[in-house]
């Protein structure tokens, strides 16, 4: 196929896919469907006629598309290190409150801890009726808080651009495990989820990873 303006709508697929054809030479529009009234507010929708609509409106303006722009291979996989990070502090905070409910329904309860050293300090609070049931909960918790450990550490180098520790390390502190990166959005500007100036800092995360709270009591 010869080189030509292509349009398609954001969604899950539309970032590699984007990629892709602009690499085999073709003029890409990623069109935010949900800005295009023709289409999100249609009463006749099928993915053959949205696709029509997408061409007509490309041939005319791609602005009537509210064209968006895919952040770069590199900055995707630099985001998905703080999403995953993201999605094993949710687990393990979903295990911490399950273990805490069960205990409470039985009449006990657990005392205050922080969320890194929960199983090791409840583990000998729980009672013995729930014994056989939360045991699989406080051995998934302690694997958990260690990958969460892992994946914020500071020597972990996010898309290849790790800060020299001399410029954003004080004294005493490097190779220390960091609970809270900051992220900066492909090294332009700083969207810091923490108050600790020494911190490392991961490069390449888009702007749009500033939603995503990492939060400080997970590791």
């Amino acid at each position: 196929m010869s080189a030509t303006r292509v349009v398609v709508e954001a969604g899950t697929h539309s970032p590699w896919v984007s990629r892709l054809l602009e690499q085999l030479g073709h003029e890409v529009v990623v069109a935010n469907a949900r800005k295009v009234s023709l289409i999100c507010e249609s009463d006749s929708k099928n993915d053959r006629l949205d696709a029509r609509m997408l061409a007509r409106l490309g041939r005319v303006d791609v602005n009537l598309l509210a064209p968006i722009r895919h952040r770069g291979a590199e900055t995707q996989a630099d985001l998905a290190v703080i999403r995953g990070r993201d999605c094993l502090v949710a687990a393990r905070t979903q295990l911490i409150n399950a273990v805490r409910g069960m205990v409470k329904s039985v009449g006990g309860r657990l005392p205050k801890s922080t969320t890194a050293a929960f199983a090791r300090k409840v583990s000998s609070l729980i009672p013995s009726e729930l014994k056989v049931a939360l045991e699989p909960l406080l051995s998934s918790i302690t694997a958990l808080t260690e990958q969460i450990r892992k994946s914020g550490r500071a020597d972990c180098a996010v898309g290849g651009n790790e800060v020299p520790g001399d410029e954003v390390t004080p004294p005493g502190q490097r190779g220390r495990s960091v609970d809270c990166p900051d992220i900066c959005t492909d090294g332009r500007g700083s969207a810091s989820f923490c108050e600790e100036s020494y911190r490392r800092q991961l490069f390449g995360a888009a702007a749009t990873a500033a939603r995503i709270r990492v939060e400080c009591t997970a590791a």
